[in-house]
C-alpha cells in the first residue's frame, strides 16, 4: 500500500510543477554537444535501427583526429565498411596505396603501424615477403623470378595459399619460430 502511496505522492507533485495538466507546458529538450567527441559518444549510445537525420560533424574549432573520430562512430552506427569511415583526403591516400605495387604496399603499412609491427620488421622483409612473393607467382602461372612482375592485389585463394606455405615454412624452419616473432605468426 505504500508504494501506491508513494507513487500517487509522485504523481501528484509531478502535476502541480508541471502546471496542473501532465504533461503540457513541458519542452522538448535537445541536446547540446559542443565538442565532436562528444558527439561521437552521444552517437555510441544511440540504439541500432534508430534512424538519425542530419547529423554532422561540427566544424567549429575540432581537430581533424576529432573529426575523425566523430565519422568513424557514425560510420560504425550505420555498419559501413571502414572505407566508408574515411574523409576525402584519406580515402584518396587508401586508394592511392591499394593501386600501387604490393611491395610499396608493404612499406605504407610499415609506415602507418611502425608502434606497433615494427619490432617484426625482419620477419616481413626476411620470410613474409618471400613468400608471398612466390603465392603471387604461383597465382600468374610465373616460375622463374626474373619473368614476375610485381602485381597490386591478392586473390583471396591466393591468400589462403600463402598462409598455407607461410605455415609450412615455419614448421620447417624452427628458427623463426622464437619468442621474438610472436605476432608475425
Amino acid at each position: 500500500m505504500s508504494e501506491v502511496k508513494s507513487t500517487e505522492a509522485r504523481k501528484a507533485m509531478f502535476e502541480k510543477l508541471s502546471g496542473g495538466d501532465a504533461g503540457k507546458g513541458l519542452k522538448k529538450s535537445k541536446p547540446v554537444v559542443k565538442s565532436g567527441l562528444g558527439r561521437a559518444k552521444l552517437l555510441g549510445n544511440v540504439k541500432k535501427g534508430t534512424k538519425l537525420s542530419h547529423v554532422k560533424a561540427p566544424d567549429t574549432s575540432l581537430t581533424r583526429a576529432q573529426k575523425s573520430a566523430f565519422r568513424k562512430a557514425k560510420a560504425e552506427a550505420k555498419g559501413e565498411s571502414f572505407v566508408e569511415k574515411l574523409d576525402k583526403e584519406g580515402l584518396a591516400f587508401f586508394n592511392e596505396v591499394a593501386a600501387s605495387k604490393a611491395s610499396e604496399q608493404v612499406i605504407a603499412f610499415l609506415n602507418a603501424y611502425w608502434g606497433e609491427v615494427g619490432s617484426q620488421a625482419e620477419f616481413i622483409y626476411s620470410v613474409s615477403w618471400d613468400i608471398f612473393k612466390y603465392a603471387d607467382m604461383h597465382a600468374k602461372g610465373v616460375h622463374y623470378v626474373h619473368k614476375y612482375s610485381e602485381g597490386h592485389a591478392l586473390e583471396f585463394d591466393i591468400g589462403l595459399y600463402f598462409y598455407e606455405r607461410l605455415c609450412k615454412f615455419l614448421d620447417e624452419n624452427k628458427s623463426w619460430k622464437a619468442e621474438d616473432y610472436p605476432p608475425s605468426q
